[in-house]
C-alpha cells in the first residue's frame, strides 16, 4: 500500500471498478455489437443460392442469425438469393455496383429486420443503380427506414410491421413499392421526393404520414385501416379507387390522373388542394375548415356537408367543381366561390354560397330538365376586367317575357349588382336565352337578349339602355 493510501479508499476504488465492469457487461448483453458484416459473392456452387450456405459469403463464414448481421449485396453473381428458413439480421444493403437482385423463396421463409442499429436506423438501403426486388416475407423487429438512394425497391412479399414505425425514404424516380399485404398495428411514414406505391390488401392500423413525395394507392384497402395524414407531397390513386381511410389535411395535395373517392372523413385546418387531371370525389360529411383550391381535374361533392366547413373555394382554369348526388347542403353557405377560369357544374343541386368572385373567364353549367334547382350567391365581389361568366343550360322567360324568370335551374346573386358586374355574366343558348344579364328585384339573374334579337321582336333599340339597366 502506498504511503497516504488507506485500506478503505482502495476498497472503494475496487468496488467502483467492479460496478463499472458489471455495467459494461450488462450493456453488452442488452445491446450486442452490430459489427458483423457479410458480403454476398454467390460462390456457393451451382444450384446453391441459399443464405445458409457459408460459401455464398466472402470469407466463407456462416451468418450469425442473431440480429447482428449487416448483409451487403454487390456484383452480379447469383442475383437470385434465397433467405431460406428464418433469418434474424440487422440490415440489408445493396452496394453501388450491385446488379439487379431478385430474392425469392417459400412462404415459410422470413427475414426479421432488427432496424439497422449502428447504421442510422436503415434496415434496407439501395445505393445501386438497379431496382432491387425482395419477394420474401419481411417482419420488423424495431422501427426503421427503407431507403432508395440509387434506384427503387420492390417488396413483393408480405411485410409485418409489428407495433413499429416503418419510414419509406425515396428520392426522384426511385420508387418504393410494397406490393403485397402490409399488416400489424404499426404505421408508415413517407419521406423524400420519390414515390411510395401501396398495392396490397393491407390491414396495418396505425395509419400513414405523407411528409413528401407521392403516395399512390393501387387498391381500395391499400391504405390499411388507419388514417392518412397529408402533411406534404401528393396523395393519388392508381386506377379508379374508393378508399375508406380518414384523411387529415396538414399540407400537400391530392392529385393524379386516375379517379379517387375518399369515403372517410376529411378533416384539418390546412387547405384542400386538388391537382392532376383525375376526379376526386368526397363521399362523406367532412370537417375540413381551410380553403379549397381546385387547380386541375374535377372535385365532385357526393355527400351532404362534403365541404360543409370550408372557408372558400377557388376553381382554376380548366378545373371543375361538380355538385354531385345527395340532398342538403354540400358546401358551407358562407364559403366564397372564386371563378378563376374554371367550371361549376350545378347538376340540379340547390346550393347557397358566399361571395361570387370572377377573376378569369369561367363557366356555370345549369341543367334544363324536369328538376328545378336554385344557386344562390350572397353577393358579387371581385371582378377582374374582361372576365366573363358564361351560364349554360338556362331556360325560361327572359327580360322580354311576360313572366321573366327561369323555369329550370335558376341563378340568384344578393345585393344590387353594378352594370359592370351584370355585363360580366353572359347567358348562352337559343334566341330567347342568349344575352347579357339583368337582375330582377328578387335577386334572380336572367338574360337580356342581344340587340339583334330585340330588333327582330320589334322592340325599339332606343329602349335597350333603359331595359338593360338594373331594376331598383
Amino acid at each position: 500500500m502506498r504511503k497516504g493510501t488507506t485500506h478503505s479508499s482502495v476498497q472503494s476504488r475496487r468496488s467502483s471498478l467492479i460496478r463499472i465492469s458489471t455495467s459494461v457487461i450488462a450493456t453488452a448483453l442488452v445491446f450486442p455489437s452490430f459489427a458483423a458484416d457479410f458480403t454476398w459473392d454467390g460462390a456457393g456452387g451451382s444450384g446453391s443460392r441459399n443464405w445458409s450456405n457459408a460459401l455464398n459469403w466472402v470469407s466463407d463464414t456462416a451468418l450469425n442469425n442473431d440480429g447482428t448481421d449487416d448483409l451487403f449485396f454487390a456484383g452480379s453473381v447469383k442475383l437470385n438469393p434465397r433467405a431460406n428458413g428464418g433469418w434474424d439480421i440487422n440490415s440489408m444493403n445493396f452496394s453501388v455496383g450491385a446488379g439487379a437482385f431478385v430474392f425469392s423463396g417459400l412462404t415459410s421463409d422470413e427475414i426479421l429486420l432488427e432496424g439497422g442499429v449502428g447504421r442510422g436506423g436503415v434496415g434496407v438501403l439501395n445505393s445501386s443503380a438497379n431496382l432491387q426486388t425482395i419477394n420474401q416475407q419481411i417482419s420488423l423487429g424495431a422501427s426503421q427506414t427503407f431507403s432508395a438512394v440509387g434506384a427503387g425497391l420492390l417488396f413483393g412479399g408480405n411485410v409485418n410491421l409489428g407495433s413499429f414505425q416503418l419510414t419509406l425514404s425515396s428520392s426522384g424516380a426511385n420508387n418504393i413499392t410494397l406490393g403485397n399485404a402490409v399488416s400489424g398495428p404499426g404505421s408508415l411514414i413517407k419521406t423524400g421526393t420519390g414515390s411510395l406505391i401501396l398495392s396490397g390488401a393491407n390491414s396495418f392500423s396505425a395509419g400513414t404520414i405523407l411528409s413528401a413525395g407521392t403516395l399512390t394507392l393501387a387498391g381500395d384497402t391499400a391504405g390499411g385501416s388507419g388514417s392518412i395524414a397529408l402533411n406534404g407531397g401528393t396523395l393519388q390513386s392508381s386506377g379508379t379507387r374508393t378508399v375508406a381511410n380518414n384523411v387529415v389535411l396538414g399540407g400537400g395535395a391530392i392529385g393524379g390522373t386516375d379517379n379517387l373517392t375518399l369515403a372517410g372523413v376529411v378533416s384539418g385546418s390546412s387547405a384542400l388542394t386538388k391537382n392532376g387531371s383525375g376526379t376526386l370525389r368526397l363521399g362523406s360529411a367532412n370537417s375540413a375548415s381551410g380553403s379549397v383550391a381546385i387547380n386541375a381535374g374535377t372535385l365532385a361533392l357526393g355527400a351532404n356537408g362534403a365541404l360543409g366547413s370550408v372557408s372558400s373555394v377557388t376553381i382554376a382554369s380548366g378545373a371543375a367543381l361538380t355538385l354531385d348526388s345527395g340532398g342538403g347542403n354540400l358546401v358551407n353557405n358562407s364559403a366564397g366561390i372564386t371563378f378563376s377560369g374554371g367550371t361549376l357544374n350545378a347538376n340540379n343541386r340547390s346550393e347557397t354560397f358566399g361571395t361570387l368572385n370572377l377573376t378569369g373567364s369561367s363557366f356555370l353549367n345549369l341543367l334544363d330538365d324536369a328538376t328545378d334547382a336554385d344557386l344562390t350567391f350572397a353577393s358579387f365581389g371581385s371582378l377582374i376586367g374582361g372576365s366573363i361568366l358564361t351560364v349554360n343550360g338556362w331556360n325560361g322567360g327572359s327580360f322580354l317575357s311576360p313572366s321573366p324568370g327561369g323555369t329550370g335551374d335558376r341563378l340568384f346573386i344578393g345585393g344590387l349588382l353594378s352594370q359592370q358586374q351584370l355585363d360580366a355574366i353572359f347567358f348562352a343558348g337559343g334566341p330567347t336565352v342568349s344575352g347579357r344579364a339583368y337582375q330582377l328585384p328578387s335577386g334572380e339573374i336572367i338574360p337580356v337578349p342581344e340587340p339583334s334579337t330585340w330588333a327582330l321582336l320589334g322592340v325599339s333599340l332606343a329602349a335597350i339602355p333603359f331595359m338593360r339597366r338594373k331594376r331598383v
